[in-house]
């Protein structure tokens, strides 16, 4: 899945990333989703920090 960046981030540990998304829940629902990533210096693959609903 790929989704647009809303909001980047620079900090003393690497580049935190905000993304908003719409998930689909298992009864077909949709609901607004808001995740945060970060990629550590030296790293180059992102990590999830925290995810709540949008």
């Amino acid at each position: 899945m790929e989704n647009d960046i809303h909001a980047m981030v620079a900090t003393p540990y690497g580049s935190k990333f905000v993304v908003h998304d719409r998930l689909e829940t298992p009864t077909g629902r949709e609901v607004d989703l808001v995740s945060v990533w970060i990629i550590l210096h030296g790293e180059d693959r992102p990590r999830l920090v925290t995810a709540f609903p949008g």
